[in-house]
């Protein structure tokens, strides 16, 4: 009951568009990596923070929307982060990283905090889940609400276009025609690539940044990444007429 009230504003749709700079506040996704909303608007990106919990029933609806924009915008340009912020202490590890590996989600996710709890009921004036903030790379919140009334009818989409262009967030990873298997996910020294039968002539290796790391020349399916520090990156890797990308994320 102490946290009913995400519960009982599930439904409503409130909207505001309150110009107000965001605070210096990250978060610590499940994995254990820290996300800084300045340190990405000081890169000239657009930071989406989304409010969920894992039995939010909208937020079934929504999450895969955002994993589409993201997808479009994030992954491969760079310059868009989403990050998202359980905010039910209840909501175990297994049931957060169950709920989102059901939808796909590719984006960074984080278990309930205090800081998400508190960035939650302060610039969400409806408190209400799927709860979105929009910020620009001014740090500047361009929009505050339900996801619902914004993502169901796509204008979030003209929203993160718009500051997109303001930023001065000019990364990019080379355009690819299919995405490539690679296990595992959480990779320590070796990343074993898919299908078997393709053969690799190259691979590279960016930040999330889409800062270009290392490059790797030669055949096969095994490629050693035991160099790279923890975090998440994207492997490029072309072969036989096709380029393919996937993410991953370094552990100890």
């Amino acid at each position: 009951m102490k946290y009913f009230f995400t519960l009982l504003f599930a439904f409503i749709l409130g909207v505001s568009n309150a110009q107000n700079q965001i605070g210096n506040i990250s978060f610590t996704d499940i994995n254990g990596y820290s996300h800084s909303v300045h340190s990405y608007c000081n890169e000239g990106k657009t930071v989406v923070l989304y409010f969920y919990f894992v039995n939010c029933g909208i937020c079934s609806f929504i999450t895969p929307q955002l994993q589409e924009i993201y997808a479009a915008e994030g992954e491969d340009s760079g310059c868009l982060e989403v990050i998202a912020c359980d905010v039910i202490p209840e909501d175990t590890a297994s049931q957060i990283e169950t709920y989102f590996s059901s939808h796909d989600v590719s984006f960074p996710y984080c278990a309930y905090s205090v800081t998400a709890l508190t960035t939650f009921v302060n610039e969400l004036p409806s408190m209400s889940t799927p709860g979105l903030l929009l910020i620009g790379p001014d740090k500047e919140i361009k929009y505050a609400g339900n996801g619902v009334s914004v993502l169901s009818d796509g204008p979030l989409s003209s929203l993160i276009e718009e500051q997109l262009t303001l930023g001065n967030c000019t990364a990019s990873v080379p355009s690819v025609n299919e995405e490539i298997g690679i296990y595992p996910t959480l990779v320590r020294d070796q990343i074993y690539l898919s299908p078997s039968g393709q053969h690799w002539s190259s691979y590279a290796i960016y930040s999330m940044q889409g800062n270009d790391l290392y490059h790797y020349a030669g055949t096969g399916n095994l490629l050693d990444i035991s160099a790279l520090s923890m975090g998440y990156y994207l492997i490029l890797a072309i072969g036989d007429n096709k380029v393919a990308t996937q993410r991953f994320v370094k552990v100890k």
